[in-house]
C-alpha cells in the first residue's frame, strides 16, 4: 500500500474502528478484526489531521493545508447512494493544523494558521440548527444546501509563531515561540500563563532555544511540558511541586500522560517517567512518530507509527 504508514489516524463507532489519515486518502480499519487490510473511503491527497465531531456528525480533513468537513457517512461507502455522494464544505484555506475540544461550554474548532512572524487562530463553532435539520430534513439534502457545517465564533492573532492549542475551561492555551499563552475567548485578552513574578521560573527564560509543547491539567495544576523539561505551576502562574521536575534525555516533538506514566516521544527512541516514583523506561527505535491518543477505553490508548 503505498499510503502506508499513517500520518495521522483517530477513532470512529465508539472506538471499535480506526481512522487513518494517509498521503493519498482516509483509511478505516476494525480494530478487532486484526487481518482485514484497511480500505480507503475517501480519496483526498497530502493528509495532515483528522478528527470527528461525533455529536455532530461531522468528520474533519486537513489536507493540502485546507480544513474541510464531510459527514460521517462518508465512512461508510457501503450506506450512500452512489448517485448522492456527500460533497465537502471547505472550512478555511491555508490552515497549518486544528484542534478541537470544549471550551466555555461550547464545542469549537480552531483553525490554525501560523508562520515564523505571526499565528491567526480562527475558532469555530459547530452550527447547531444544522444538526437539527439533519435529522429532520435527512443528509443528502442537507450537504445539497448553501449553510455552513461551522460558523465563525472568535478570530485573533499572536505576534510569533505557534505550535499547539489546548482547552481549558474558559480559555485557550496557546504553545508558541514566546511559551504558553492564555487567551480568553470573552475578551480575547492574552497573557503569558507563567507569572513573571516567580523568580523560580526563571530558568524557563534562561534556557534558550526551549520549545513549549504540550500542556496537562492534573488536580487543578497545570503540567508543563518543554522539549527540554516539564514541571508543575498552579492556576496563577506560579510553580506548583517545587521539588518535582523532569529533565527529558532528548529533545521530545509529543507528549502523551497515562497517570502515572508521561511519555515523551523522541524521533529515535520513547521515554517513559513515572511521575510519582521517578521509575525510567527508554524504548529505542527509529523515525517515531506519535500519532494518536485516546481515552475511548479504561487505559490511555497510544499509536504511534515508524517509518520503513
Amino acid at each position: 500500500m503505498s499510503a502506508w504508514p499513517p500520518v495521522t489516524n483517530g477513532w470512529i463507532d465508539g472506538g471499535r474502528k480506526l481512522l487513518y489519515g494517509t498521503d493519498n486518502g482516509i483509511y478505516v480499519s476494525d480494530r478487532k478484526n486484526k487481518e482485514q487490510i484497511p480500505r480507503r473511503v475517501l480519496e483526498t491527497t497530502s493528509v495532515t489531521q483528522v478528527d470527528i465531531l461525533e455529536e455532530y456528525q461531522l468528520l474533519l480533513v486537513l489536507s493540502n493545508k485546507t480544513l474541510q468537513s464531510y459527514p460521517v457517512s462518508i465512512l461508510h461507502p457501503e450506506d450512500n447512494n452512489n448517485n448522492n455522494t456527500p460533497q465537502p464544505k471547505k472550512i478555511q484555506n491555508h490552515c497549518s493544523f486544528f484542534k478541537t475540544g470544549i471550551c466555555l461550554g461550547r464545542h469549537l474548532v480552531c483553525c490554525v494558521k501560523s508562520s515564523a512572524l505571526s499565528t491567526t487562530i480562527k475558532v469555530f463553532e459547530p452550527n447547531d440548527a444544522m444538526t437539527k435539520a439533519k435529522k429532520q430534513k435527512g443528509l443528502g439534502k442537507l450537504m445539497s444546501g448553501g449553510q455552513d457545517e461551522l460558523k465563525p465564533f472568535k478570530e485573533f492573532y499572536i505576534p510569533t509563531e505557534s505550535s499547539s492549542v489546548h482547552f481549558l475551561k474558559s480559555k485557550l492555551c496557546v504553545a508558541c515561540a514566546r511559551g504558553f499563552e492564555v487567551v480568553s475567548l470573552e475578551t480575547l485578552e492574552t497573557q503569558s500563563l507563567l507569572d513573571q513574578a516567580d523568580t523560580s521560573l526563571d530558568f524557563v527564560a534562561r534556557k534558550e532555544g526551549v520549545k513549549p509543547i504540550h500542556i496537562e491539567r492534573l488536580n487543578g495544576e497545570f503540567l508543563l511540558n518543554y522539549s527540554e523539561f516539564s514541571f508543575f505551576v498552579n492556576r496563577n502562574g506560579w510553580r506548583a511541586r517545587p521539588e518535582w521536575r523532569l529533565d527529558w534525555e532528548g529533545a521530545p516533538h509529543n507528549f502523551a500522560l497515562s497517570y502515572p506514566w508521561i511519555l515523551a516521544f523522541e524521533t529515535n527512541f520513547i521515554e517513559l517517567r513515572n511521575m510519582e516514583t521517578g521509575a525510567v523506561h527508554i524504548v529505542p527505535h527509529k523515525n517515531i512518530r506519535m500519532l494518536h491518543s485516546s481515552t475511548h477505553e479504561v487505559s490511555l490508548a497510544f499509536f504511534l507509527f515508524t517509518s520503513l
